[in-house]
């Protein structure tokens, strides 16, 4: 292992320099309490936050860094690295032994990372006062937010900490809905094709929704929100390790072990068929452009897109021509799948994956005392929250920190139904969430039939889900299944 990291090493420092940096320029926040962790002369943080959106993430990381460099006189090095090559990046950092100190990302990776010995357990600090607050550090986020970022339930080990929680909702543009004698957004996908229809009829070159499939993204969003509707009433089947009412994703490779999720069910061939009649409305090229899909939105050209909260104070900041309407996700009715709950949904905020690691090699180098201050004054809600959250950008994961009126409206698609599931039967591992997107991006331009994706399907989840119980024993799957 140390040849193989040595060898990486040697070529990393020719042909993978850090991707850029920038240290913060913004007015430091006091804090209201000094820390005693060590001092170190600098931290470095990986990110992937901000290309392609005028005003996002970049600007409030270096707000962040600044403060906490005023404060401490600690350095805070942003090594920016795109986000379509970010999993990359991190994967060969570590085997080489070159990560930063901490990892700034919305995985589902940090398993992994985990038991590769590549981050460390964040639990003790958790528990430990926070130096900003006077208060146990894990008091700083809402309730439930944390839970996401257990190694699993069965084990007391905390990967990171979240940042912000994510929302997504569903954008109409009232001009082009009006042109075509429709007044409000439709609460369900069929009445979303239905719209879709009228549209491209009435203007053969209109875009009735906008996406971009280059990367997993919007409809990877739909993707989740769809089965967390028709496999509902199987939860009590799949629900069945840690009965807390969530299907973690444990649980989903014990229901596909035993066939209760089975990857060529009936529900499958429904979402993918559906998907691939909402593709013949969607943007030319959107399987390979990136954030050209919310120009096209923003400009008006674009009836329809799925986007995040962020899309509200980006308007607003950025005074967008078109006129929208902002609802919750349509639901799945009969029409698109018998198995769908026929009903408004909207979903409460729940568990959230780790957005902030902290890495070994921070730990190795001395930096892990300091590493942790940062991210309590990162989630401070007095100084680095202050710094982050300021423009509206993110909705915070942590308490205390002001909503602009752009995100109240946002709060309005939030409800108290519980999103039972992050569906993740695609990803169990990163070669099979590859393989996937390739083979998503094939289906929804080419003949094949969503009855005959299924069935190529099923092979790729069974083989990625063996592969994932044998990388992650703490699941302890075999005990659950049959002898």
């Amino acid at each position: 292992m140390n040849k193989w990291r040595g060898l990486v090493a040697s070529i990393l420092v020719i042909a993978c320099l850090p991707a850029g940096c920038g240290v913060g320029k913004g007015t430091p926040a006091p804090s209201p309490t000094p820390t005693d962790a060590p001092k170190v002369r600098s931290l470095s943080v990986s990110h992937c936050q901000g290309e392609n959106r005028p005003g996002g993430g970049w600007i409030e990381l270096e707000a962040m860094a600044s403060a906490y460099e005023a404060r401490t006189g600690v350095l805070v090095e942003l090594l920016y690295v795109p986000v379509t090559t970010y999993p990359t990046w991190l994967d060969i950092r570590f085997a080489a032994g070159l990560e930063p100190d901490i990892v700034f990302t919305a995985t589902t990776e940090s398993a992994r990372y985990y038991l590769s010995d590549w981050i460390v357990d964040m639990g003790p600090w958790l528990d430990a006062a926070s130096p900003y607050t006077g208060k146990p550090w894990k008091e700083s986020f809402y309730p439930g937010i944390l839970s996401g970022c257990r190694l699993s339930p069965q084990q007391d080990v905390w990967l990171g900490v979240p940042l912000t929680y994510s929302t997504v909702a569903f954008f109409s543009n009232a001009t082009a809905f009006g042109k075509v004698g429709i007044d409000k957004a439709p609460a369900n996908w069929s009445g979303v094709l239905e719209a879709a229809e009228k549209i491209q009829a009435a203007d053969p070159d209109a875009i009735p929704f906008s996406v971009m499939n280059s990367v997993p993204w919007n409809l990877y969003w739909i993707m989740n929100h769809f089965m967390a509707q028709v496999w509902y009433d199987q939860v009590p089947a799949m629900d069945v390790i840690t009965k807390d009412g969530i299907v973690d994703l444990e649980e989903q490779a014990l229901a596909v072990m035993t066939g209760v999720m089975d990857p060529a069910d009936r529900r499958f061939v429904d979402f993918f068929r559906f998907l691939k009649r909402l593709a013949a409305y969607f943007n030319r090229g959107f399987n390979v452009v990136e954030m050209e899909y919310e120009t096209l939105f923003n400009q008006g050209r674009a009836a329809m897109t799925v986007n995040g909260y962020w899309f509200v104070n980006q308007s607003m900041a950025e005074d967008f021509p078109v006129t929208y309407d902002i609802a919750p996700l349509p639901y799945v009715d009969k029409g698109i799948s018998e198995f769908g709950i026929d009903r408004p949904v909207k979903y409460a905020i729940g568990p959230q994956t780790p957005a902030l690691l902290v890495t070994s090699a921070a730990e190795s180098a001395g930096h892990l005392e300091q590493a942790v201050d940062l991210l309590r004054f990162w989630t401070d809600p007095d100084s680095g929250g202050k710094e982050f959250f300021a423009s509206g950008l993110y909705l915070p994961a942590i308490r205390d920190i002001a909503l602009s009126p752009s995100q109240e409206v946002v709060l309005d698609t939030i409800g108290d139904e519980v999103m039972w599931i992050a569906f993740g039967i695609h990803s169990f591992t990163s070669e099979e969430m590859q393989t996937f997107h390739v083979m998503l991006q094939t289906f929804l331009e080419d003949e094949t039939t969503a009855e005959d994706f299924v069935a190529q399907w099923k092979p790729l989840v069974l083989d990625a889900c063996l592969d994932a119980i044998e990388q992650n024993p703490q699941w302890r799957i075999r005990e659950y299944l049959p002898s």
